[in-house]
């Protein structure tokens, strides 16, 4: 993944590649709420470019993030992490590098 990630992304599956570049571009523009913490307006097309997938493989990890409980959409349509700490935990049996 470009210059965000590095190398630390070759052993990463397609859909943790996808999670670490969600938890990168939240890192830096998120905002923590009651719900969680919100995930910034973002683009199918800039998160497959970070992390360097298909768009198709964006929606498929948003689905499994989805399902797992990772992400949430409120009333309004507003994505939210709910619980950041279990995010970074998974990502990181996964095998990100986060600091």
């Amino acid at each position: 993944m470009s210059e965000t990630i590095d190398n630390a992304v070759i052993d990463l599956s397609e859909e943790a590649r996808v999670a670490l570049a969600l938890y990168l571009d939240v890192m830096q523009k998120g905002v923590v709420t009651k719900k969680g913490t919100k995930i910034p307006l973002l683009s199918t097309k800039k998160i497959s470019k970070m992390a360097e997938v298909n768009a198709k493989q964006v929606s498929k990890s948003f689905d499994r993030m989805r399902t797992k409980g990772f992400i949430v959409n409120d009333d309004s349509g507003d994505l939210y992490i709910p619980d950041i700490i279990a995010f970074e935990d998974w990502l990181r049996t996964e095998g990100a590098v986060i600091d």
